[in-house]
């Protein structure tokens, strides 16, 4: 498949119905008991996508109410509804504009309050036939600035008889 091929949005396997929901996108979450979530709207200067404070009960990525309370801050922000394109570099690319990356501070004041920062990589792909490709200077400015990348592959598929 050609990089200008478009590949469909995902089939619900609940009912078959097709969703808007894209095959690529990215997630920049900090997290941890020592700073408030609302202390990042501040620091970055615009709100997150997602947000939970500790003890709150708090809105759901399907937008529906929390059932339980929030067990730790979270402060994150998706590219899920602003970059539509299938492949992760330009998700990556638009957190590291939007965030201000490489920020050598923030990664000092991740670590000294005990904080997690990561970025993970929605990658729909039910065929197993696309590789997610994650530049090399985009690992390098998240991993400056305190945090990783992880890719988050759908459908999981768990062969029971392997791990026997």
């Amino acid at each position: 498949m050609d990089r200008h091929s478009k590949e469909p949005y995902m089939i619900s396997s609940i009912d078959g119905t097709a969703t808007s929901r894209p095959i690529a996108y990215a997630t920049l979450t900090i997290g941890g008991d020592n700073v408030p979530s609302i202390y990042w709207n501040t620091y970055f200067g615009f709100a997150p996508t997602i947000f939970v404070e500790k003890g709150n009960f708090f809105v759901t990525p399907s937008g529906k109410p929390s059932r339980s309370l929030g067990r730790t801050n979270v402060w994150g922000y998706s590219t899920r509804d602003i970059i539509h394109d299938d492949f992760v570099a330009p998700h990556l690319k638009h957190l590291i504009e939007k965030f201000r990356l490489p920020r050598i501070a923030l990664k000092s004041f991740i670590e000294a309050n005990d904080l997690r920062f990561y970025v993970s990589c929605y990658w729909w792909n039910p065929e197993r036939n696309r590789i997610p490709m994650i530049p090399p200077e985009h690992e390098t400015i998240f991993r400056q600035s305190g945090g990783g990348i992880f890719i988050d592959e759908y459908p999981c598929e768990i062969n029971m008889d392997e791990n026997i």
